[in-house]
């Protein structure tokens, strides 16, 4: 959960719309791909359905220059792995913070702009960000309970 196991260099090609090489300091993610295809085609998104992650046409076009949402991860260990929002590892990362839960209770605050080798823990200095930080990367982890339960969608793929 920490830099170089999150953070990891990325490629996007697509000659008809990015005609100059650049370099972007925006995290992005898989999720990203679903919301950005879907605003490429036009497409609607069907109402109710999570969505996780952020569109990139922005980041395209040369207009977005800080994620608009933050970026969780959540790490299980072993197949047997105990489905509760204490259970593994987990980050919720930001523009600016990275907060990392390695345990039940231990939760390591990162300043990715000031330190983004992530080597001083700055929580103590930063109490708001590790408590607002907290309880969105919980609620995301309730939502992917929730996926993973089929339980947030408008009708299970059962009752189709």
């Amino acid at each position: 959960m920490h830099e170089g196991g999150l953070r990891v260099p990325g490629i996007i090609e697509r000659p008809a719309r990015i005609r100059q090489p650049a370099v972007s300091e925006v995290p992005i993610c898989t999720s990203d791909i679903l919301p950005t295809i879907v605003e490429l085609l036009g497409l609607e998104y069907p109402d109710g359905r999570p969505l996780d992650g952020v569109s990139l046409v922005g980041l395209l076009d040369g207009q977005m220059d800080a994620r608009p949402r933050p970026i969780g991860f959540w790490h299980f260990a072993g197949p047997n792995a105990d489905f509760r929002e204490s259970a593994g590892t987990a980050a919720w990362t930001d523009h600016r913070f990275k907060l990392v839960r390695s345990g039940v209770a231990a939760f390591e605050l990162y300043d990715l702009l000031a330190d983004p080798g992530e080597t001083t823990n700055a929580a103590a200095q930063h109490p708001e960000d590790v408590a607002r930080m907290r309880q969105e990367l919980q609620a995301w982890q309730r939502s992917v309970l929730a996926s993973y339960a089929n339980k947030d969608y408008a009708e299970s793929d059962e009752e189709k």
